[in-house]
């Protein structure tokens, strides 16, 4: 839309007043989309620039004095109505007046073109072939310069279409906007994990700056950050998957017992093989990423014969039997699908399961209803799984691929040389004492390590849950 637009700038503050009165009818459930950060944006990208960055200023003042995570649809309406009644106003309306020099006219200087061998395509072939295969450019399902995760023919295939679609062009199954690489190298994963997590070295690090929501578990506490981190990942410019455990904290029978006496209060159905899911942070998490996030991915994980592994029996090499179960409906609730992966003695069983968004509820104590539920159900499936032995489905084994091993060697060759390196030269030097200090960073190290992993131990688990029920009991 051109500066001086005023006329196409009336037909657009129209047009977008005809969508507010529609959306607001309710018979276009489409429309809701329109009140996220990516909806306005794409109208408010055909203002013109000075008026594009005035709506940057008012978003922002309006985001500060509500405490909202974005504009709603309607303010930008009257913000676009206002502007557009200004423009329009004759009684600010003026002939803009120009200066004109009457002297005598400078005479040109002549023009030179020099003709060079200069090809006439605009793109050379190895840069047209990067443009194609990058599906944040380049839509590979209509030839056009528009990224694949908006297009609005690819988001409207089946689930089976897309996943073809997608193995077809060799894009990540889950962000949808890289060719590089593959699902299980995605990173695009985010995760609601208690505050103790940011401080582990390395790993801790790594999830604080990839906007990892952090929480102490302690509501009173947690509502707004909890808040604030899931409005800043509405802003997310990829897609991405979001872990929330609603238990809040791990299965032990100590928990277990209180959490059905809460059950018990409550008038709760007794769960045998779960602890009783908190609400609020779910609910609010629905809430704050409605309009954002499509599905609920409902999972379990277990471990057979009882095992209880630890990262400690990781590094020793033992072997754990571990079966996920995701439930996931393809748009039937009859279809169940069942991966089973072979590797040596573990077999996982994936079964899916997807819960659109749109059919879990909004208001808190219905999502409570809703979340209860739900894990009523994911009871019954584990006590089907005890007596069983597997989950129900039919089983896929996809191929084993060797990369993740040679990953490993490759890196533990170059790790492991400059510190092999090393070590033979501090034997070789002969020095008691810097053999004796050499000898106790490596018992502390060794310490350390071994203090973090006991943390990882159901047995050594928090006291959460069991501290809380004292302080209400009290």
């Amino acid at each position: 839309m051109p500066s001086r637009g005023y006329q196409r700038l009336r037909e657009f503050s129209d047009l977008c007043m005809e969508l507010r009165v529609a959306k607001a009818e309710g018979d276009l459930p489409g429309l809701s989309y329109l009140d996220s950060a990516r909806g306005i944006h794409s109208l408010a990208q055909k203002l013109p620039y000075e008026l594009h960055e005035r709506w940057i200023t008012h978003g922002c003042n309006y985001k500060r004095d509500h405490n909202v995570p974005f504009p709603p649809f309607s303010e930008f309406v009257d913000f676009v109505d206002r502007q557009a009644r200004m423009k329009d106003d004759p009684s600010f309306i003026f002939p803009v007046s120009y200066s004109t020099s009457f002297g005598p006219k400078q005479p040109r200087a002549p023009v030179a073109v020099h003709k060079t061998n200069i090809s006439s395509q605009r793109f050379t072939e190895s840069q047209l072939e990067d443009r194609d295969s990058d599906p944040t450019k380049f839509c590979p399902l209509h030839k056009m310069p528009h990224p694949l995760q908006k297009c609005r023919a690819f988001r409207t295939k089946t689930i089976q279409e897309r996943k073809a679609f997608l193995k077809e062009n060799n894009i990540c199954f889950k962000c949808c906007s890289s060719s590089t690489h593959f699902a299980k190298d995605c990173k695009s994963s985010k995760v609601l994990a208690k505050k103790e997590l940011s401080y582990v070295p390395v790993i801790g690090w790594m999830w604080y700056f990839l906007e990892i929501v952090f929480c102490k578990r302690k509501w009173e506490e947690d509502r707004n950050t909890v808040i604030q981190g899931l409005h800043n990942l509405r802003d997310y410019p990829e897609h991405f998957w979001f872990l929330i455990h609603c238990e809040g904290t791990r299965f032990t029978e100590k928990k277990h017992i209180i959490s059905m006496q809460v059950a018990e209060a409550k008038g709760l159905p007794k769960l045998k093989h779960h602890l009783l899911p908190r609400t609020k942070g779910f609910a609010i998490t629905v809430q704050s990423l409605r309009n954002v996030v499509s599905a609920v991915y409902d999972s379990t994980l277990n471990f057979r014969n009882n095992e209880n592994p630890t990262l400690l029996g990781v590094l020793n090499g033992k072997k754990y039997h571990a079966d996920l179960y995701v439930r996931n409906i393809f748009w039937n609730p009859n279809v169940y699908i069942t991966v089973v992966w072979h590797r040596k003695r573990r077999k996982k069983y994936l079964f899916t399961q997807r819960i659109p968004l749109e059919e879990i509820p909004e208001d808190e104590k219905e999502c409570a209803s809703w979340l209860h539920k739900l894990y009523q159900e994911k009871d019954a499936f584990q006590e089907e799984y005890y007596k069983a032995g597997v989950y129900p489905g039919t089983a896929i084994v996809p191929p084993r691929r060797p990369w993740s091993l040679l990953n490993w060697l490759f890196w533990a060759s170059i790790l492991s040389f400059p510190l092999f390196k090393y070590v033979a030269s501090m034997i070789s030097s002969g020095s008691y004492l810097t053999l004796a200090i050499f000898a106790l960073l490596m018992v502390i190290v060794s310490m350390v390590v071994r203090k973090m992993i006991g943390v990882t131990e159901i047995g050594r688990g928090s006291t959460y849950g069991n501290n809380e029920n004292k302080r209400k009991q009290a």
